[in-house]
């Protein structure tokens, strides 16, 4: 009995696999492998090399700062101060903003814009006299002036609007101008018709420069 104990477990320490290598021979080679030995003898295990990319500077991110303020606001706000109360002044053009909204369910702002430039004159006339002769001269106006001839008609022409406060007749007013009916905007025809119709005493210089 020992006798066949020893010959069976010699047998099995000697016993090969399918592949013909015994199994020493294969723990030891799951030992190199785990080592990081290679199989294969004559190739080293070496990392690749680094790839070297040109070096590029990095952009600046474009941040675009919004102002503080909408300059046709604050012009609005100028523009309805008086006795140097701006505080007041600011609250009545948000409260117009808010009754433009609430009307039009859109934003207000847009529609502010499109009424001041429906309404604003492209020139105005001048009289003078000379020698007991009155001459009418038409004058082109900067964007600042026809902004306040705007805001004067659009405000002349919301007292016939209803409402209880100025905001809320000046923001029905704005949303007649954009809808073409206003009498800002018949103040307007007929300035620009006065214009024209006394279009040749433009000085000739004036005329090379419209050209």
């Amino acid at each position: 009995m020992r006798s066949t104990r020893r010959y069976m477990v010699r047998g099995l320490s000697t016993t090969t696999d399918a592949s013909g290598q015994t199994v020493e021979d294969a723990l030891s080679k799951v030992g190199s492998l785990l080592q990081g030995e290679t199989s294969s003898p004559g190739l080293a295990s070496s990392a690749p090399a680094p790839v070297r990319t040109a070096w590029k500077p990095e952009q600046p991110s474009v941040i675009n700062i919004p102002p503080a303020e909408d300059p046709l606001l604050h012009y609005l706000t100028s523009f309805l101060m008086s006795n140097g109360k701006r505080e007041k002044a600011a609250k009545i053009s948000s409260r117009i903003l808010l009754h433009l909204h609430a009307f039009t369910r859109a934003p207000p702002m847009p529609i502010l814009r499109q009424a001041i430039f429906e309404a604003s004159p492209a020139v105005r006339c001048i009289s003078f006299s000379r020698s007991s002769k009155t001459t009418v001269i038409p004058v082109a106006l900067s964007e600042k002036q026809r902004t306040r001839y705007a805001l004067t008609w659009i405000l002349k022409a919301s007292d016939s609007k209803m409402g209880q406060t100025l905001e809320e007749r000046f923001a029905r007013e704005l949303i007649a101008v954009v809808k073409g009916d206003s009498d800002a905007l018949k103040k307007k025809k007929e300035v620009h018709q006065y214009a024209v119709l006394h279009r040749g005493n433009v000085p000739r210089g004036a005329r090379a420069q419209a050209r």
